[in-house]
């Protein structure tokens, strides 16, 4: 059953605040692709300015660690949540679900086939409590219906001021949101296949970010051709330096529809790299940089 036939289902206040944020959006959009992305990726597309922008997400993170007894707050901000966007005394109901999400991913795992909802530029319009899961447990993919439109839904910090959240409560919504932005902004590993220009290669990484470690090393010749194989490439030393680049902030690209972001720190270093492109390779995005790292430590 689709998003759209549940919400006939639903009790009727439910249903009109379903209809007034996200029915007719919906049904006027229909064109949409189903792709899976890093949860990484989608966390620091909803980043605007410099500001989180969907701290809806951080109070339901926050419940999670309430489930799991690391806070005893994080369901109170979710009540409040809540009842200020469905309905005064919904919370309960809310909350009941929650738990039951919750439980289904400790026991069952993730479901590829659970998505949630994004416009083309990959701004979050439905599934936050999906995302907050795959945050919490760091899962390397979600799925995603991404739609061929944009979409203009405000759920930041000053709508949660004009429906009840207090400065001090939303100050621990900031201050939770940039501890996640920290730990989710892993290290990039890179691989250079010259040697020799080595310190050349750095010295253009450097000013997108800080190189953390470099190292050489040799590769099995598994690892070869699954680097390879991830890149379209045809390298044929299993020498190299593997450098660890972690990103001052993530920046991305225009997002193309249904198309995976790139880092427009990436896209740059690229172009200034010149020549030295083809003897580097350089992760896109979070979702490409796990997928190398699981290759590098195998």
């Amino acid at each position: 059953m689709n998003i759209i036939d549940k919400a006939k289902k639903l009790p009727a206040y439910a249903s009109l605040v379903f209809n007034k944020h996200y029915g007719d959006w919906l049904i006027n959009h229909k064109k949409f692709k189903m792709v899976s992305y890093c949860p990484a990726d989608m966390f620091f597309l909803q980043v605007k300015n410099s500001e989180f922008r969907r701290p809806d997400m951080i109070v339901r993170h926050l419940a999670i660690d309430n489930y799991y007894g690391n806070n005893d707050f994080g369901f109170d901000l979710y009540r409040k949540l809540q009842d200020a966007r469905v309905k005064k005394g919904y919370a309960d109901q809310a909350v009941k679900k929650f738990y039951t999400l919750i439980e289904s991913y400790a026991k069952n795992g993730y479901d590829p086939n659970s998505y949630i909802l994004a416009d083309r530029e990959l701004k979050l319009r439905d599934g936050s409590h999906r995302m907050a899961m795959a945050t919490y447990l760091n899962l390397p993919e979600i799925t995603v219906a991404v739609f061929n439109a944009t979409t203009s839904l405000v759920l930041d910090y000053n709508w949660l001021l004009e429906h009840g959240f207090t400065k001090e409560e939303v100050d621990i919504l900031r201050q939770k949101a940039d501890s996640l932005r920290q730990e989710m902004n892993t290290p990039l590993k890179c691989i250079v296949w010259n040697r020799a220009k080595r310190d050349e290669i750095c010295a253009v990484l450097k000013k997108h970010g800080t190189v953390l470690k470099c190292e050489d090393t040799a590769l099995t010749a598994e690892q070869l051709k699954a680097v390879n194989d991830l890149y379209s490439t045809d390298y044929k030393s299993i020498n190299c330096t593997v450098v660890d680049f972690q990103l001052e902030q993530p920046l991305y690209l225009p997002v193309k529809f249904a198309q995976q972001p790139v880092f427009a720190q990436t896209a740059e270093s690229r172009k200034q790299l010149g020549s030295l492109n083809a003897d580097v390779c350089m992760p896109q995005n979070f979702g490409e940089n796990i997928k190398l790292a699981k290759i590098l430590n195998n």
